[in-house]
């Protein structure tokens, strides 16, 4: 909700004037918040994979686990981590206008070794854990499946 109240209309504005005209610090917050909600539904996603993987694979210990107390926690938890991981993002320049999608967007030239930490971090750890997750869930399933059948045989 919050990238449609403040980098999308900047974006319709810069497709008006075919450019950025509200200057840096504009481009930087729009930028940082078009990160904050990429980011952050990354990471939720992840959060909600590991949620399901919890549920389905250890169910007896999900209860303790995600008390209301504790899943407050996590949820506070995936939002600080989602800023600690675009704050950089103000300090190492990598927030500039892109004219081709008339948007302020992280720019992979900034530097390399940046570049290869935001992948790693952002995109490669995530899918890892939520492909981890998800592949549990179904060799539990098979199990389970596999169990069932030679149970309900004569």
């Amino acid at each position: 909700l919050v990238v449609a109240l403040y980098p999308y209309p900047l974006v319709l504005l810069a497709i008006f004037h075919n450019g950025w005209t509200l200057g840096e610090m504009h481009c930087k917050v729009s930028g940082f918040v078009m990160g904050l909600s990429v980011i952050g539904s990354i990471f939720n996603i992840t959060a909600i994979a590991i949620n399901r993987y919890c549920y389905i694979c250890h169910s007896f210990a999900y209860d303790k686990v995600y008390s209301c107390w504790n899943t407050m926690l996590y949820v506070s938890l995936i939002w600080v981590l989602t800023v600690i991981a675009t704050v950089p993002n103000f300090f190492v320049g990598s927030l500039k206008y892109d004219p081709r999608i008339y948007s302020c967007t992280f720019v992979q030239t900034a530097s390399s070794y940046y570049t290869i930490a935001v992948v790693v971090i952002h995109f490669i750890v995530p899918i890892t854990v939520v492909s981890f997750c998800y592949l549990r869930i179904w060799v539990l399933v098979l199990q389970v499946r596999r169990r069932v059948k030679s149970e309900t045989k004569p």
